[in-house]
């Protein structure tokens, strides 16, 4: 469902593990075939973060480690600024802690990971730069493990600013087999391992709650309302 969201800002959260980054970086990949001359961004809050977490992903997963588009440019992972598709489209992965790149273009789809990681300042920042106009929808992604009830996004959302979807570990096909409908091996571990947190990390991590530190579980349809200014 969220793969096909055309929504203006959308955060999809879930328990770790989930499957979260794979939907939005396959979305980059069709919006890019599909679309010649799309500009499409993959951003963190460091870019030191995205070379061994989103970037990983993307080039393994997404494009396959024999892609032309990788073949082509060798360039090492930590020092890649962009991947250009051959219809012209173009993915740049940057950082917030290096904005220059991100605030002087223009976007057809960001996708921030771990979006939690990031300020109102920041979110509202990126969504002024969605005007390229390439693919017929402008639109913020994020993704992101729940955190506490406190944050900005899970503010947003309740206020009808942003769209929230939810996954599972039930949507990661390495850990859940949708055709036998059983666990598989890596999924049982995983489970098992995750199923050893306590508290507040337990409910986010692998039930997918939003809590605050004390434990509170919050529905995310109730949560606190705020002000323009992202104040309660």
């Amino acid at each position: 469902v969220a793969f096909n969201s055309k929504e203006a800002e959308v955060l999809l959260a879930g328990p770790a593990g989930s499957g979260k980054s794979l939907v939005w970086l396959a979305k980059i990949l069709t919006l890019c075939d599909r679309y010649p001359g799309a500009r499409c961004l993959i951003v963190r809050k460091t870019r030191e973060s995205l070379t061994e977490s989103l970037l990983v992903t993307w080039e393994r997963d997404i494009l396959g480690v024999n892609n032309k588009i990788l073949t082509r440019n060798p360039t090492l992972r930590r020092v890649r600024q962009s991947y250009r598709i051959g219809n012209g489209s173009e993915v740049v992965v940057a950082g917030l802690d290096r904005p220059d790149k991100v605030l002087s273009s223009e976007w057809d789809f960001i996708f921030v990971g771990e979006a939690t990681d990031l300020s109102l300042n920041d979110w509202e920042t990126l969504n002024g730069r969605l005007r390229a106009g390439v693919v017929p929808f402008q639109q913020l992604a994020g993704d992101c493990n729940p955190t506490s009830p406190s944050n900005f996004l899970y503010k947003r959302q309740a206020a009808g600013l942003m769209r929230m979807y939810t996954s599972t570990h039930r949507d990661n096909p390495r850990f859940f087999n949708r055709h036998t409908k059983r666990w598989t091996p890596d999924g049982e571990k995983y489970l098992e391992r995750l199923g050893r947190l306590t508290g507040a990390r337990k409910a986010r991590f692998l039930e997918g709650k939003w809590v605050s530190a004390e434990g509170a579980v919050y529905d995310y349809r109730a949560a606190p309302e705020f002000d323009d200014h992202g104040v309660m």
